[in-house]
């Protein structure tokens, strides 16, 4: 694989907070979900853009629940061939209409303005077991970080982007960027206390 070709750009809508992610990044993050959570067959993608983590999901079997807040981006999302997808036009932060059934997953590459992807870290391990989330370096710092979601959250697998990813365009972030496997925990966590086993990894 060509590492550069990652981080090839893809169309945004700032004005938004839309950093729609690289097609093949998008595919090495499902492929890296995947061969750590080989069982998970529901999936729920809670800032969907134009379908780049969905497509990737939708070709390796799995069933897709895809939600985005632009009409423009659901009619996209719509046109993706395959029966297992279900789009939903609303935002997922608000009451969202989670499946009957509880998802296996969460995929997603929320927006990050206004601590948004911790919001959506907070409520994707409320929906899920597991959930797989781009996120900004500086995510696991600052007190309101850790009120909004890492109290409740064990990142379980971090891998961190050697290069910045160009979301598109002009305006991508000046930012650097993790993906995260993470997991809910039963209990508060406490000062001090240690995550075993983490696992960390680069990608070039």
């Amino acid at each position: 694989m060509n590492q550069r070709s990652l981080f090839a750009e893809a169309e945004q809508k700032a004005d938004l907070s839309q950093w729609y992610t690289p097609r093949p990044l998008a595919k090495r993050i499902v492929d890296w979900a995947l061969s750590h959570n080989p069982g998970c067959r529901n999936i729920v993608e809670p800032a969907a853009g134009q379908g780049a983590l969905v497509k990737p999901l939708l070709e390796r079997g799995l069933k897709v629940t895809a939600y985005d807040i632009d009409p423009a981006n659901v009619a996209a999302l719509c046109e993706i061939p395959g029966r297992d997808l279900v789009v939903h036009c609303n935002d997922w932060l608000g009451d969202p209409p989670l499946p009957a059934a509880q998802p296996d997953m969460v995929v997603m590459n929320p927006p990050f303005e206004y601590n948004n992807d911790v919001t959506f870290v907070a409520q994707a391990v409320q929906a899920a077991p597991v959930a797989i989330s781009v996120l900004r370096g500086v995510v696991l710092h600052g007190v309101g970080r850790w009120e909004i979601a890492w109290r409740w959250v064990d990142p379980v697998r971090l891998v961190y982007l050697v290069r910045r990813p160009k979301w598109g365009g002009d305006h991508s972030p000046k930012q650097d960027f993790i993906i995260a496997e993470l997991r809910p925990r039963e209990t508060q966590r406490q000062d001090g206390e240690i995550i075993r086993p983490l696992s960390i990894e680069w990608w070039l």
